[in-house]
């Protein structure tokens, strides 16, 4: 298993300056829950002109160059007596383009067997429910160890 960060390729080009942008009420009362992840899941490639993973993490960091915001930091507002909404009432923000910001985590990791053998089939799919239940499968070791959440650090951050 190999874990690396993935940056906008802008930060790698370009010097900005950070930006800071207070989130939506829904989104800033929402962020301090369970560590999420996302999973693709393929067989080996059997020939030479299929995707490769570090074709997928450069897509990734493409995507980041549109959003770039999702590579920053969640902080809280600091207080402001005379500032707007946002700064009266700690509410959450994310701060990015900075030197210091964390990336996104990529996690690659491999089976020796094939996708088969523990995610069902779409045609296996279609004869039960049309739902695959990952609790019968053990993934363990697909899934990344829980990173530390956003807010971990107030300290610092």
């Amino acid at each position: 298993m190999s874990t690396s960060r993935v940056f906008p390729e802008s930060y790698l080009k370009d010097s900005t300056d950070p930006r800071y942008v207070s989130l939506s009420i829904l989104d800033a009362t929402t962020t301090n829950f369970s560590p999420t992840c996302a999973t693709w899941i393929y067989d080996p490639p059997k020939d030479t002109h299929t995707v490769s993973t570090q074709q997928l993490v450069i897509s990734l960091q493409k995507t980041l160059d549109a959003y770039p915001h999702w590579a920053g930091q969640l902080q809280y507002v600091s207080y402001n007596a005379n500032g707007d909404h946002t700064q009266r009432f700690e509410r959450l923000g994310v701060l990015y383009g900075a030197k210091s910001d964390p990336g996104v985590e990529v996690v690659i990791a491999q089976r020796p067997e094939i996708v088969s053998s523990f995610v069902p089939t779409a045609a296996e799919r279609e004869v039960g429910s049309g739902l695959w239940n990952p609790e019968e499968t053990s993934l363990a070791e697909l899934v990344p160890t829980a990173s530390s959440l956003a807010l971990h650090d107030l300290v610092h951050f």
